[in-house]
């Protein structure tokens, strides 16, 4: 589906490599990781519209995803984006800001990569992850 000019065949040691605009696209775990960001301190009643509806002024929002409140009546979530630099963007302009009518500010950051149980393993002998 991609035009001639859209990509670049190079032949190296016998060996035929696509250079296409596909293969950048793909996502990669470490990439999609990159793209993923947990946000802290959303109104209890936000919906899941309200907040891709102000992440995507930073790019293309892929997935919203909301926790249960806890018991002080705010809860958390996560966004991803299809581009790590739209995640980059968000946490610059979004984080300390108020959405759906709280005074609170939310809190953007990096989504943690690490499973809970190498969470709970790292907290139990007291380091740090690396």
């Amino acid at each position: 589906h991609f035009f001639a000019k859209d990509f670049s065949v190079n032949c190296t040691d016998s060996v035929l490599v696509c250079v296409c605009p596909c293969a950048e696209m793909e996502e990669s775990p470490a990439r999609a990781a990159e793209a993923k960001l947990f946000v802290g301190n959303l109104p209890i009643s936000i919906t899941e519209q309200e907040v891709e509806a102000a992440f995507s002024q930073c790019g293309t929002v892929t997935e919203v995803a909301l926790l249960k409140p806890n018991s002080m009546g705010v809860r958390g979530g996560f966004v991803r984006f299809l581009d790590p630099r739209a995640a980059e963007l968000a946490i610059a302009q979004l984080s300390g800001k108020t959405l759906g009518g709280s005074h609170t500010p939310i809190v953007v950051r990096r989504a943690d990569t690490e499973r809970p149980a190498e969470r709970r393993q790292h907290r139990q002998i007291g380091r740090a992850p690396v």
